[in-house]
């Protein structure tokens, strides 16, 4: 959970998009109480992120691939 809290901030912290999706998400006046806008602000939200994600897989592959690996292992130590 750690790693991706991480991730999530760092995604926060460097890519506009998410930053703009996180601050709407947060924003009382943006979000309503029905459960179809709040289902579809999370997709969209959800849809920044794995995007943002994707553009830097493709600027970091090796960095990408290599975090991917260590929360693999990170989750296995933990859970035996």
């Amino acid at each position: 959970m750690g790693a991706v809290a991480v991730l999530l901030v760092g995604l926060v912290a460097m890519d506009p998009r998410v930053r703009e999706q996180a601050s709407l998400s947060m924003d009382s006046s943006y979000a309503t109480s029905e459960v179809a806008a709040s289902t579809a602000q999370a997709h969209r939200m959800t849809e920044t992120v794995v995007q943002a994600i994707k553009t830097q897989a493709d600027t970091h592959g090796p960095l990408m691939m290599m975090l991917c690996v260590g929360v693999a292992l990170g989750l296995i130590m933990f859970r035996t």
